[in-house]
């Protein structure tokens, strides 16, 4: 059998990287839907089981996800209701200084950097939400495996807090359901 086209190679490598992106921004709407939803299964499997996770910026700690769990399931029980947003998203696969159209097809790496924007409340005593809101970025490595793309290493760089918020007397685990 014959290589095909230098033309048909490029296009077969571009849409690899187009299909790899999508799995990948994929991956961050399951990981921020897994926060929102508690289901911390599932934000583990948004994981390699080596993971450096490293949430020092907003007070947590730095580890696998096993080791960052805990933490954040208590962290996430002071809020009735959260919903992370994960935005401006880029991916980079293989050399940075690289064309587009020498992306490997077989790259089994990413980095990537994402804005994110996190809406967090409860019920206030006068019955009205009470909102804490936080933004910043995260820097991640990605790693293809056997079961897709999963974030082998991610820092959280908060930039910023606002809002009234103040933490419930008992932390719940009781969230809004997402529609």
């Amino acid at each position: 059998m014959s290589e095909p086209p230098a033309d048909l190679a490029t296009l077969s490598a571009r849409v690899s990287a187009i299909g790899d992106q999508q799995q990948i921004h994929s991956l961050l709407a399951r990981y921020a839907t897994a926060v929102d939803a508690r289901d911390w299964n599932d934000y583990a499997a948004c994981f390699t089981d080596d993971a450096d996770i490293d949430y020092q910026s907003s007070g947590g700690p730095r580890g696998n996800a096993a080791a960052v769990v805990p933490w954040l399931r208590e962290s996430m029980a002071n809020f009735a209701m959260s919903s992370h947003y994960v935005t401006n998203i880029v991916i980079t696969f293989g050399d940075t200084d690289a064309a587009a159209s020498e992306i490997p097809a077989s790259a089994d790496h990413a980095t990537g950097h994402a804005l994110f924007y996190s809406p967090m409340g409860n019920v206030g005593a006068d019955g009205t939400m009470d909102m804490l809101h936080v933004g910043g970025s995260y820097t991640d490595r990605y790693t293809r495996t056997a079961a897709g793309w999963r974030i082998s290493a991610r820092r959280q760089d908060t930039s910023w807090f606002s809002g009234g918020w103040t933490p419930p007397a008992e932390p719940t685990d009781v969230h809004m359901a997402m529609i």
